[in-house]
């Protein structure tokens, strides 16, 4: 599955798709693989909005877009945060500055794998497939990091009120 982020690529993603010789299957779309499975599986193409948490249910592994490229620090990455939540094995390029936080974490626990450029990309994923145990401990320890670092609303929350009690206190 190839899920861009903005509906304005969803058909030159599909053309490029094309390109490499590959079915597309757009979700948008009521088109179905044909009856005789191809020698190669289709690549579905997520076309729709607010359906990226049901693509990463049914990913094998996940790989978070925006982080191979220097996109410049407003753009560092995607969040990893919800494939970790879903216990998915998750592959991130190096360009992550917007998640330093998570990431540092994921880390620290083996949650997560970072790559460098295309190259590493492949290799990570035909590891990931191949190993699907380890795989699996891999996305299940990215899950627990989600589950400790949960509460950051209510911590901030609580940090701002601590705050007013002291000042109206004085």
């Amino acid at each position: 599955m190839i899920v861009p982020r903005k509906p304005e690529r969803f058909d030159e993603v599909a053309d490029l798709i094309e390109q490499f010789r590959f079915k597309v299957i757009r979700r948008s779309r009521a088109n179905r693989p044909s009856p005789i499975d191809p020698p190669v599986p289709p690549v579905i193409l997520g076309d729709t909005m607010g359906e990226l948490r049901k693509f990463y249910s049914l990913a094998d592994v996940v790989f978070v877009g925006r982080s191979l490229v220097d996109l410049g620090p407003r753009q560092h990455g995607s969040d990893m945060i919800e494939p970790a939540a879903l216990a998915k094995p998750v592959i991130i390029g190096p360009f992550t500055g917007n998640f330093d936080h998570a990431m540092r974490m994921l880390k620290q626990a083996d949650g997560i794998l970072e790559v460098v450029d295309g190259e590493s990309l492949g290799q990570a994923v035909r590891v990931l497939i191949s190993t699907p145990a380890e795989a699996r401990e891999m996305g299940r320890r990215g899950q627990e990091v989600v589950k400790r670092e949960q509460g950051a609303t209510r911590k901030h929350v609580e940090v701002i009120l601590r705050q007013l009690n002291h000042r109206v206190a004085k």
